[in-house]
């Protein structure tokens, strides 16, 4: 079997500080040949379980796959994207809710409500009530603490925005540009694909470096606990990448991921531009180059609201604790919603699905 390392990991929905934050409609292809399939359950009803199935069994004919797990349990599968296969499956239910836009002609619904018994379901549908309830209260939690981390974050990243030059971050982005885009043929638009590399998880902070090394073999890391030089650079180097017409993965930040930035890779250069923090440990990762944040910024001035940001730091870490304790409750609470589900499905239904679905895709021919 190939090598499933090979593969691209990432998230697409994350718990934020305006709550739940997804890109899972952005993953839907309208173009030719292209089929969508939405899966509709509950919780414990097989769906990563399916998704798992059907990627092994692509994964041996393809190695252009794209694997999206899920922030609230990164051993759970959300979604499978293979290029070569021009299919995408996604979890469709909430919290990243999906609907077909154009029914039969691109999306297909695989719902396994019809494998339920229902009657059991309905027996204990108050114990499944509160259950729910409980799990969705410490999500509720979960956005109140990620809500003040990014209080927390906005009013360091204000501080450090009086201390930075910004003129010198808009040239080594032109540098940057002219080095390497300026010789990219101009023969199509581009396309640019969002994503979340790094999320807070029961599990603590995950990031999948894998991913990183498998779309780009030279990597600037540039150091930035505070996150303004690194977002506003690579917010640059994004303007020049698409205007050069190239193809990029750009990723956002896991506690704000509407306004920040964390990570751009172009794969057909085999480049990429990381950020490291906090929420980022890149350890793993041997620099091509290195871009400090004290490059741009004038530290004589920062240090006068060290203790400000010190004292933010120190709170933003402990409440970064306070998330992953609320995400794990949350998920202990959510396996006891999946036993409910698991007592009532029929999983040898589910299975022959998986198998039917995995049989359309790897038996599709296009003209």
């Amino acid at each position: 079997m190939e090598n499933h390392s090979k593969h691209l990991d990432f998230f697409l929905g994350v718990s934020s500080n305006t709550g739940f934050v997804s890109y899972f409609s952005e993953i839907t292809d309208y173009k030719k040949d292209w089929i969508n399939y939405i899966i509709k359950g509950g919780p414990g009803s097989g769906k990563s379980t399916m998704m798992k199935k059907i990627f092994d069994d692509i994964s041996q004919k393809s190695n252009s796959i794209e694997r999206i797990f899920c922030s609230s349990d990164p051993s759970s599968l959300d979604g499978v994207i293979s290029d070569k296969f021009k299919i995408t499956i996604a979890d469709g239910t909430p919290p990243h809710t999906m609907e077909p836009q154009y029914p039969g002609m691109f999306e297909t619904i695989i719902n396994l409500l019809d494998f339920f018994d229902n009657k059991k379901l309905r027996n204990q549908s108050e114990k499944i009530l509160e259950t729910f309830k409980e799990n969705k209260d410490y999500h509720i939690r979960t956005t109140k603490l990620i809500s003040s981390i990014n209080s927390l974050n906005s009013d360091n990243i204000e501080i450090a925005k009086k201390c930075t030059n910004l003129a010198k971050i808009r040239k080594l982005a032109q540098k940057i540009s002219y080095k390497y885009f300026r010789k990219v043929k101009k023969t199509k638009l581009s396309i640019e694909k969002n994503r979340i590399l790094s999320a807070i998880t029961p599990q603590g902070i995950v990031t999948h470096i894998n991913t990183a090394k498998n779309l780009a073999e030279n990597i600037y890391i540039i150091k930035d606990e505070i996150g303004v030089c690194s977002t506003l650079l690579l917010k640059e180097i994004r303007k020049h990448a698409l205007k050069n017409n190239l193809d990029i993965y750009t990723c956002h930040s896991p506690i704000n991921p509407i306004e920040k930035i964390d990570h751009i890779f172009i794969p057909s250069l085999n480049l990429g531009f990381m950020t490291e923090d906090k929420y980022n440990n890149l350890s793993p990762i041997t620099p091509y180059r290195s871009i400090n944040f004290t490059r741009f910024t004038d530290i004589e001035r920062l240090k006068n609201y060290k203790k400000i940001i010190t004292s933010n730091r120190k709170t933003i870490s402990s409440l970064v604790e306070e998330t992953i304790i609320s995400l794990k409750t949350a998920k202990i609470i959510h396996d006891k919603m999946e036993d409910f589900y698991i007592n009532a499905i029929d999983f040898t239904k589910v299975q022959e699905k998986a198998n039917q679905i995995s049989n359309e895709i790897l038996t599709r021919t296009f003209n």
